[in-house]
C-alpha cells in the first residue's frame, strides 16, 4: 500500500492529558532524579508559580546605624544610616521540544499509538531538561544563561574566582557588601582545610555556630539555625564512622535495629547524601527560611485539542521551565569545602 500523500495526514493528539501534563505536576516530573531538588521539596523551599524576569527581595540588614548615647547638649544625627538594596535574581529558561512527524504516524495510526509515540518523545524531552537543569543546580556557572547554582550562591570563596563576585545584581567582593557573604571555611574558628574523621565535629559545630549568629536578628530563634546539611556522599558516610561508638541498638521482639534513629545533626538537622561530582568534599549548611528554588513550567499541550494539519510535516510540543536559586541572606548560610 502506498503512503498517503501528505495532504491527506493527520496530526493526531489524544485529548487525554496524562499526569505529567498536569498543572504543577510538569516540575516534579522535570527533577523527579535529582537529589539536591528533592531534598528542597522535603524542606518545603520550593517555589511553584509565575514568575516575571526575576525574583526581587529586600536586605535583611536595613536600618540607621548612626544611634550614639548622648549629654544634654549634644544634638542627634542626621546622617542617613544603611538604605534599603534590593536584590534581583533573573530567572532562567531552559527548553526542549517533543517533535511528531509523519515518519512516526499516518492517517491510519490509532489514538492508542499516537499517544504513546507523544509519551515517549514527550519523555525524551523531559529528560534532557532534567539533565540540564540538575547541572545548573549543582555547577559553577560558565555562561550568563545558567542558573546560579547552589555553589555559586552558598561559595567556596564569596569574595573571589571562580565564584561569581555578582550574586542578585549585587558585588559581595566589595567590602561594602560585606554583609552579602556566605559563610566559608576561614582559619578564624572554622577549620581552612579539615577531615571528618579528626576535624568534623568541631568544624560542623563551628559553621553550624557562625551561621546562627549570622541569621538576621529580627527573626525568632527557631527561624535563625541551618534547616538542612547536604553533603557529598565520602562525607556523609564518614559522618557516620565517628559516631560509630554511639550506635544506637534497640531490640523488640525478634526485630534488632542498629544506627542512627534519625540521621540528624544539632537541633533536628536532617543530612543529607548527594552524589552529584560538583560536591565533592563539601558540605552546606542552609538555612530554607531564607533560600528557595523558584520555578515555573509550561507545556503548549492543550487538553481536548486534535491536531489535523494538511500542509505541514510535523507538530512541535515545546517545554520549558523557567528557574532559579534565590534568598534573601546569604550569611546564614554556610559551606565546609575541601573535607575528606
Amino acid at each position: 500500500m502506498a503512503a498517503p500523500e501528505l495532504s491527506k495526514t493527520t496530526l493526531r493528539l489524544n485529548a487525554t492529558r496524562t499526569k505529567i501534563m498536569k498543572a504543577g505536576g510538569l516540575a516534579d516530573q522535570v527533577y523527579t532524579n535529582n537529589y539536591f531538588y528533592d531534598y528542597l521539596k522535603k524542606m518545603k523551599a520550593i517555589h511553584v508559580g509565575e514568575y516575571g524576569r526575576g525574583i526581587e527581595f529586600d536586605l535583611l540588614d536595613t536600618g540607621n546605624t548612626t544611634a550614639k548615647e548622648m549629654n544634654r547638649y549634644e544634638k542627634y544625627d542626621t546622617t542617613p544610616g544603611t538604605e534599603t538594596r534590593t536584590a534581583l535574581f533573573e530567572v532562567k529558561k531552559i527548553g526542549a521540544t517533543a517533535v511528531v512527524d509523519i515518519d512516526s504516524i499516518d492517517e491510519n495510526t490509532s489514538d492508542g499509538k499516537v499517544w504513546d509515540i507523544v509519551k515517549v518523545k514527550t519523555g525524551d524531552a523531559l529528560d534532557a531538561i532534567q539533565n540540564r537543569f540538575e547541572t545548573d543546580l549543582h555547577a559553577v556557572a560558565s555562561s550568563s544563561k545558567y542558573m546560579l547554582s547552589v555553589r555559586d550562591l552558598i561559595a567556596d570563596d564569596p569574595t573571589a574566582n571562580p565564584t561569581a563576585y555578582n550574586v542578585g545584581g549585587i558585588d559581595r567582593s566589595s567590602s561594602t557588601f560585606s554583609y552579602y557573604r556566605n559563610q566559608y571555611n576561614t582559619t578564624a574558628g572554622v577549620a581552612a582545610t579539615w577531615t571528618m574523621a579528626t576535624d568534623g565535629k568541631a568544624s560542623m559545630r563551628a559553621m553550624w555556630s557562625t551561621c546562627v549568629k549570622n541569621a538576621p536578628k529580627n527573626k525568632g530563634a527557631q527561624m535563625r539555625e541551618p534547616k538542612m546539611i547536604v553533603a557529598d556522599w565520602d562525607l556523609v558516610d564518614a559522618y557516620e564512622a565517628i559516631h560509630d561508638s554511639n550506635d544506637l541498638h534497640i531490640r523488640k521482639d525478634d526485630k534488632v535495629g542498629s544506627g542512627f534513629r534519625h540521621f540528624i545533626y544539632k537541633l533536628n538537622i536532617p543530612v543529607f547524601p548527594d552524589d552529584d561530582a560538583n560536591f565533592d568534599g563539601r558540605m552546606y549548611f542552609i538555612n530554607t527560611d531564607f533560600f528557595g528554588l523558584y520555578v515555573e513550567s509550561k507545556s503548549n499541550f492543550t487538553l481536548g485539542k486534535w491536531i489535523e494539519p494538511s500542509d505541514q510535516d510535523a507538530h512541535i510540543q515545546k517545554i520549558k521551565v523557567r528557574a532559579c536559586l534565590a534568598g534573601s541572606t546569604w550569611k546564614c548560610h554556610g559551606v565546609l569545602y575541601g573535607g575528606s
